[in-house]
């Protein structure tokens, strides 16, 4: 049996690490007290979040809403392959918006990971909400995105503030979604679009509310954590410059994945590894210490671009596993790649931090931290 901390983990940045050295003193399952069983073998993780054996109430965390769970599964698939799809074939034709927008966002000097949440709110912004889209949800959605998304925002803000920022844009977006589900024209040509004309006619319209605010805090807050984190990298690590943007993506993902810890609410007592888990008792995957584990890694906590050669290792679940694993994450990495490509192209990326420890909550955000981009020399023909 895994053994049992003393106390309940403390928030913020000492988490990981006191999992960490959990991980390390106890082994590859070790409870928590007060938050549940946390596994870091990829072997266990994958098994939890692929529910091979139908041991875990089916989860989809894209998906949750107030109410349980968006379903069923042939829509939440229908809506994240559409997502994919729209999102994808805006990246490709708007492709070359992207030096201007890092231009703008990002140099000379930028305060991170805010400044590539803008970046990609911005470059974002007319497939999340169509130009037909009324501007008072624009500006709620740009309040969301100040409010909500970015990292330590909550921290930032009273409650009661957040819960009326809540009301307001719950409201302006369900009076949006009831307004496009009326329309004669049944095309999605926004992200708004996909859930609201995926949903049956007897949907509460708030679930769609919802699922597109999963869509922003994915394409906006989650991604541009990615970006962040990794010209936060390339930073400290000047001689990796050179290195595949997609090996620097990966490599940033396997040291820092945004999403790193899934949790499954076990849905009949089993055991699990040495570990024996009850009906109802959460299971906790953490991406983290699984793409750290130095049995499935050589040295785990270096930044190596270069052991991306030869392929994914099985130790690597930076979007979840099995048929919830994130659809869209070939397009969010393209996307990051794409911009790390041209800005390590034009110039330098230097890094000055205090040595924060990193945001941790539900998403794994980078320090507070400002980064410079420094014009390369163009030598002469």
């Amino acid at each position: 049996m895994p053994h049992t901390t003393r106390s309940a983990p403390p928030a913020g940045p000492e988490l990981l690490p006191l999992l960490t050295e959990l991980h390390r003193r106890i082994g590859d399952t070790f409870i928590v007290s007060g938050v549940g069983l946390h596994i870091a073998d990829p072997v266990l993780a994958k098994a939890v979040l692929a529910n091979v054996g139908a041991d875990f109430t089916e989860h989809s965390d894209f998906f949750a809403t107030a109410t349980g769970f968006l379903g069923p599964r042939e829509l939440q698939q229908q809506i994240a392959r559409e997502a994919r799809d729209l999102l994808a074939a805006y990246l490709t034709t708007h492709a070359a918006d992207l030096p201007r927008l890092a231009g703008v966002h990002l140099a000379p000097e930028a305060v991170m990971p805010d400044a590539a949440n803008r970046l990609l709110h911005e470059h974002l912004g007319p497939v999340l909400l169509g130009p037909g889209t009324d501007p008072s949800v624009r500006a709620v959605v740009a309040d969301v995105v100040t409010h909500a998304v970015l990292a330590g925002a909550r921290a930032r803000r009273g409650r009661l503030r957040r819960a009326l920022l809540r009301h307001r844009a719950y409201a302006a977006l369900a009076a949006e979604t009831a307004r496009r589900r009326r329309r004669p024209a049944r095309v999605a040509t926004d992200l708004l679009d996909v859930v609201a004309l995926a949903l049956p006619e007897d949907y509460d319209p708030i679930q769609a509310v919802e699922v597109f605010l999963s869509l922003l805090f994915a394409t906006v807050g989650s991604t541009g954590f990615l970006l962040s984190w990794a010209l936060y990298l390339v930073g400290h690590h000047p001689d990796q410059a050179d290195a595949p943007p997609s090996a620097l993506v990966r490599e940033t993902l396997r040291l820092w994945p945004v999403a790193w810890l899934f949790g499954r609410p076990a849905a009949r007592a089993h055991d699990l590894g040495p570990a024996r888990v009850e009906a109802g008792q959460t299971v906790h995957v953490c991406a983290y210490l699984v793409q750290r584990h130095p049995g499935h890694w050589s040295d785990p906590d270096d930044f190596r671009p270069d052991r991306w050669r030869g392929g994914v290792p099985g130790a690597f679940l930076p979007f979840g596993w099995g048929t919830h694993a994130c659809t869209g994450a070939a397009v969010a990495t393209g996307l990051v790649a794409d911009v790390l490509a041209q800005l390590l192209a034009a110039y330098a990326v230097t890094v000055c931090d205090d040595g924060r420890q990193p945001q941790v909550g539900p998403a794994l955000a980078p320090p507070p931290h400002r980064i410079r981009l420094v014009p390369r020399r163009r030598e002469r023909r």
